[in-house]
């Protein structure tokens, strides 16, 4: 009976720790962004999160993979960011984050005919942060930081 229950509890273990492959809903603005300034967004070392569809913008605070297991943001199909807001993407204070698009996928800014994001993508305080395959467009700033001490390490936009 112990080695039964052993057996149960280094299971229960394991499941936690496994990455994921992740959707999360849209929880803000009624389903149209991802909104999480105060942290508490339900990605953890390792997993991949999946965005699909449109988003009128997305605000992420504290999102913290490892070197070893970072966290990735893929596409579903084309992914709009940034479709009415004045920003599309911000990751606060975050590390060893990816988004990664193919075939630019991904697209940062407003969709043409509506007015222009003022920003595309802010990354106030992260470091270790990496940015490939993806679009920017009709947007008044790229990519812009707001550093409050020290330097910026390993941001890699490709």
């Amino acid at each position: 009976m112990k080695k039964l229950l052993a057996v149960v509890i280094i299971l229960i273990c394991t499941m936690q720790v496994m990455a994921q492959r992740i959707t999360v809903i849209k929880n803000y603005e009624g389903g149209k962004a991802w909104y999480y300034k105060n942290g508490g967004f339900p990605a953890k070392p390792g997993d991949t999160v999946v965005m699909k569809g449109d988003y009128n913008y997305i605000y992420i605070n504290n999102l913290i993979g490892t070197a070893e297991k970072p966290i990735v943001f893929i596409a579903d199909g084309k992914v709009n960011i940034g479709v009415d807001n004045s920003y599309s993407m911000i990751l606060g204070n975050s590390k060893f984050v990816k988004i990664i698009g193919v075939n630019y996928n991904i697209i940062f800014g407003a969709p043409f005919g509506k007015p222009y994001s003022k920003q595309a993508f802010g990354f106030h305080g992260s470091d270790e942060l990496e940015v490939a395959g993806c679009e920017l467009r009709f947007s008044e700033v790229g990519f812009f930081s707001n550093p409050t001490t020290g330097n910026y390490k390993n941001i890699n936009l490709h």
